[in-house]
């Protein structure tokens, strides 16, 4: 079967440079994992394992095998973007991580080489489930103790539309369009949204459905970039009604795209002045320089950005409790870093 340079690559580069130290997740715990540009988020309860997308290039995989990893229950996929599904090669080429099943939804008009070699690589493994239909319809079917994850958008009517199609009221929808949103709930109680790249046609769609997607953490979409014709005001204000996020995390690159945009934050600290705002690597917009010493108050789990002091906050960790949950690193120790080592930190900006 062809397989083209792409995955050619993940096998010649199967060799990871993985950190002498002996780390594993504990029960009950969430990583943001730092994988540069793109999303890729792990949870871990009694060595269950679900992946919410996949970033790109070789992190998820590195995150995985640094954490003894070696079997994804289930990985989640928002939508067919490469820097969401990139990685997902990475880890069956590797052939150290066994995948249960793969949730995503079809689409048509996303012609990349990576879409495509990501399905030959699932299809060639004929142990894999794979679900190319992930709407509200499955809600709640992946519980892990006291974990369960809702599916909150799409419903079933808009993905059998599909990108490239209309909506129900004729709005153009495309991949950002059909980005599932999922919500992880802890006991009844919701804590993270995984909102994929939903653009303001999606949030349209999510609110006047009525489905609930607030939680007190969120996965900031399109790692803070543009968000079609919307101004950024208009979109996080709309965003900010549906979701009530308390912490937003921009999972982002240092040397990509130059995100999140200050016009964005700006909208945030306008409209949410006590949100707490974490970025995995520092923008180029908070300092044109990287810190000279390393980065002691990151958490010791792997960083994409790690090894050249490209980390702001780096992989966060959400733990659950009894009472709730923990961020780390906390905001104490993540803002003595940006008060300290970041020039003009745009999180900070009054």
């Amino acid at each position: 079967m062809h397989r083209s340079i792409l995955v050619q690559k993940f096998h010649l580069n199967s060799t990871l440079q993985i950190l002498n130290r002996d780390i594993k997740m504990q029960d009950g715990s969430m990583a943001i994992i730092d994988v540069g540009h793109g999303n890729s988020a792990v949870l871990y309860n009694h060595g269950q394992v679900v992946v919410v997308d996949a970033g790109q290039g070789s992190a998820l995989l590195e995150f995985l095998e640094q954490e003894k990893i070696t079997r994804i229950h289930w990985m989640l996929i928002s939508h067919a973007d490469d820097d969401h599904i990139g990685g997902v090669i990475g880890v069956l080429s590797s052939k150290k991580v066994k995948i249960d099943q793969i949730w995503l939804n079809t689409d048509s008009i996303k012609g990349t080489d990576i879409y495509r070699d990501m399905l030959i690589e699932i299809d060639s493994d004929s142990s894999i489930k794979l679900r190319p239909a992930f709407t509200t319809n499955e809600s709640r079917e992946i519980q892990i103790g006291d974990y369960l994850i809702d599916v909150c958008y799409p419903t079933p009517a808009i993905a059998a539309r599909g990108p490239g199609s209309t909506d129900l009221k004729e709005r153009p929808l495309t991949s950002n369009s059909m980005s599932a949103v999922l919500r992880l709930v802890y006991k009844n109680m919701p804590i993270i949204l995984f909102p994929g790249d939903v653009d303001q046609v999606g949030l349209t769609n999510i609110k006047e459905s009525g489905i609930d997607t607030s939680a007190p953490i969120v996965v900031f979409p399109h790692h803070g970039g543009k968000h079609g014709k919307t101004s950024f005001e208009e979109y996080y204000s709309l965003f900010h009604e549906l979701s009530k996020s308390e912490t937003i995390i921009f999972s982002i690159s240092r040397t990509k795209l130059n995100n999140p945009q200050p016009e964005l934050i700006k909208a945030i600290q306008k409209i949410s002045p006590t949100a707490r705002i974490m970025c995995t690597q520092l923008s180029r917009h908070c300092s044109a320089k990287t810190p000279k010493d390393k980065n002691k108050h990151l958490i010791d789990m792997y960083s994409h950005g790690k090894q050249e002091n490209k980390c702001c906050a780096g992989t966060v960790l959400i733990e659950f409790t009894k009472k709730g949950y923990s961020i780390s690193p906390s905001p104490q120790i993540h803002h003595r870093f940006i008060d300290e080592k970041v020039a003009n930190p745009i999180c900070r900006w009054s």
